[in-house]
């Protein structure tokens, strides 16, 4: 059996990805502090998530970095994600860190949850996620690789598979905000309504508004 490490966020797309790994590979998830402002919400959530499907919980708290990258951009935000996609949840660091993890512990897969929302605005991030793995193998003898099981899939279609799943996605966090309680309001709010209801599948997500 394979073993796998997954990129945990503590929402409802890398907990798909975690629970269709822990399937079939021996599973751990890795949950990255980077100093966004939702961190302790979104780790609650990814706790509570490796609790249900069974799997430990690496914590890595590289928030310091926070200071690092405020100011690159006009508005407070961490600009961490890749330039001109769609969300900051998949930056080259954390893969980095992740992946030379996977490494040193002799994991054979990196997976990440990404979406195809994920990828709007970037070019071939499937090819640039196997070069990376082939840079690695080709550097040093391991077995590395990258699993993405979700890139072709909208956010849609990984709620309805979820469901199918069993994913536990009344305790997820998608919400951006400093709030216990999802907003409601948020663009990732917005996003995590509009697919339930695209899916026909009832959302357990209790709003503020």
């Amino acid at each position: 059996m394979k073993s796998a490490l997954v990129m945990l966020s503590g929402g409802m797309d890398s907990a798909t990805a975690l629970t269709l790994a822990a399937k079939t590979h021996k599973t751990t998830a890795v949950f990255f502090d980077y100093g966004q402002a939702a961190a302790d919400f979104e780790l609650t959530a990814a706790r509570q998530v490796c609790r249900q499907i069974g799997v430990p919980l690496e914590v890595v708290d590289i928030s310091g970095l926070k200071r690092f990258f405020l100011g690159i951009t006009p508005e407070p935000v961490i600009a961490m994600g890749f330039r001109g996609g769609m969300h900051a949840n998949c930056p080259h660091g954390l893969f980095g860190i992740a992946s030379t993890y996977c490494v040193s512990a002799e994991i054979d897969l990196l997976v990440t949850g990404m979406q195809s929302d994920d990828t709007r605005g970037l070019i071939d991030v499937k090819g640039y996620l196997t070069n990376w793995a082939q840079g690695i193998r080709g550097l040093q003898q391991t077995s590395f690789d990258f699993e993405f099981p979700l890139i072709d899939m909208s956010k849609t279609e990984v709620i309805a598979l979820g469901n199918q799943l069993n994913v536990p996605f009344e305790v997820t966090r998608s919400c951006s905000a400093s709030t216990t309680t999802h907003c409601g309001q948020c663009s990732a709010c917005l996003e995590r309504k509009a697919a339930f209801q695209t899916a026909g599948i009832q959302d357990p997500t209790s709003y503020l508004a």
